[in-house]
């Protein structure tokens, strides 16, 4: 299942990332050495950030996803 997204929201929360990312930047340490790494803290700073980043342009998850859920 697709998420429910149009594009505008999609365009904006892009827009509030990119913004996101300018005012704080992913540090970089020895653990963010490779593309791969700095990704994968830019997935967690995402993850911890999303409600704030996205705020009322989305719903809740389950709201977008149905059922299905991300589990790592």
């Amino acid at each position: 299942m697709k998420p429910n997204l149009t594009p505008n929201i999609a365009k904006k929360i892009e827009e509030n990332i990119k913004s996101f990312f300018k005012k704080n930047p992913v540090l970089l340490t020895d653990e963010t050495n490779g593309p791969r790494a700095v990704g994968d803290a830019m997935q967690q700073i995402l993850e911890r950030n999303f409600k704030s980043i996205a705020g009322s342009l989305v719903g809740k998850p389950k709201q977008i996803f149905g059922n299905s859920h991300v589990t790592r």
